[in-house]
């Protein structure tokens, strides 16, 4: 069984993860609905975030 900090991790990658393939099958949902922003904004403020999310939402101009 994983540690409290490492599923929270694990929900992270695995989050940003999802978030970026949707980015890459359909930009427009991620990049233009205001829920999938504010996802990518949590996702990328976490301190395990991936850099790619973290990248992400800087392109974006939301973090």
């Amino acid at each position: 069984m994983l540690s409290g900090s490492a599923r929270t991790i694990h929900g992270t990658t695995s989050s940003a993860r999802v978030l970026l393939r949707a980015d890459s099958i359909a930009p427009a949902e991620i990049r233009f609905r205001p829920a999938a922003r504010e996802v990518v904004v949590q996702v990328a403020r976490d301190p395990g975030a991936p850099p790619t999310i973290t990248q992400l939402a800087i392109g974006l101009g939301v973090l």
